[in-house]
This record gives C-alpha cells, structure tokens and sequence, in this order.
C-alpha cells in the first residue's frame, strides 16, 4: 500500500527583520515516507493564507466505501467481480486575514483497490457494480483460506481515494497542491464452488 505524507504544517515564522518593508517568508514542511519536503511562502501571499486552511480541508476528506458485486463477503474463484467506490462530495476550507481570503479544495480524482491476494486495481471514478465497463474488475483465482492468506478466511486489503488539491484567493492567485489519499482497510472473502461431475 503506497503511504501518503502528512499534512503540510506552518514552521514558526521568523523573527521580524530590521527592515520593516522586506516581506518576511513562511515555511511549512511535511514528513513523506522516504523524505521530508518544504514550502517558502510570504507571510502576506494568498498561497500563505490557502496553507492555514489545508488541514482543515484535509481533515474532512472523507474515507472510502468500496461496494462490490458479488458482496465482498461473498467472491467466487474465477467469476468476475466488479468494484465501485461510493459517490463522495468536494470538500473544501476557508481562511482569512484583514483584506484576503482563500480556499482550499480536495475533489475525487480515482481509487486504488489492494485486494491483499497481490493484485492492486487502479481505478477512475466512480466505478460500477452493474457494468464491468464502469469501473474496476477482479477475477480472483485463488479462494480465501489460511493456505493462500497465512491468516483467516478473508484476503486482507485496503480501497484508497486520491483526491486533487487546488487553492483559490481573493487576490486572483490560485494552483494546485499535491494529492492526498484516504484509505480504508477491506477484507474479501473467495470461496470455490465445488462441482461433481458425471458421466451418462
């Protein structure tokens, strides 16, 4: 499962320069997985205020609900299974200071489904479980059982939603940000349907 990096958070500013019209700058900074990563704004610039709302924004992305057809507690070796990710809204979060305001906003972009049997689906939105032209497809080959998932009777996996980030300020400047993702652990279980076969 990739890992997101944490939010960007605001360094204390610095101390006020001697000279009274240099702009000072705002740092912000966010641990990744594999680095740590930093962001010089003024003090005064729209990006500045969008970065006072991001985790607020951040904070109501919601995580996803993975539906399925079959049920996820009900797969079947080798019979298609279909995914989808429930329809999920924009959120957004405002911040102001005297004179200017700005907007962070988080849209739905795709999903990922890790179906824990080695197999990671990368989806766009929203998906379908009455088409297989709709969204993302699973054949699973294998059933769910302590031989394949060294555990219990249910693949252990994860449904991730990456959403887009853009700011919008009062003063005309806007972009984008990097993508964030919300996760939610699943479990599919995969039986195999036996059949006894004759002759005549």
């Amino acid at each position: 499962m990739v890992q997101a990096c944490d939010p960007w958070a605001a360094d204390p500013p610095p101390a006020p320069g001697p000279n009274a019209s240099v702009r000072e700058l705002l740092q912000y900074r966010r641990v990744c997985p594999s680095q740590v990563q930093y962001m010089v704004t003024r003090v005064d610039s729209g990006q500045a205020v969008a970065m006072n709302a991001y985790a607020s924004a951040v904070a109501r992305a919601v995580k996803p609900t993975l539906l399925a057809a079959p049920p996820t507690d009900h797969l079947i070796v080798n019979l298609e299974t279909w995914f989808a990710v429930q329809r999920t809204a924009p959120v957004s979060a405002t911040a102001s200071i005297p004179g200017l305001s700005a907007t962070v906003t988080l849209r739905p972009a795709s999903y990922r489904v890790d179906t824990g049997a080695g197999t990671v689906l990368r989806c766009s939105l929203w998906g379908s479980t009455t088409s297989p032209a709709g969204g993302c497809t699973w054949t699973p080959t294998v059933p769910s059982i302590p031989r394949f998932t060294r555990a219990g009777y249910a693949f252990a996996g994860s449904v991730t939603l990456v959403w887009d980030v853009s700011w919008s300020a009062t003063d005309g400047s806007g972009g984008r940000l990097d993508a964030i993702e919300t996760t939610r652990p699943i479990r599919l279980a995969v039986r195999e349907i036996q059949t006894i076969g004759g002759t005549h």
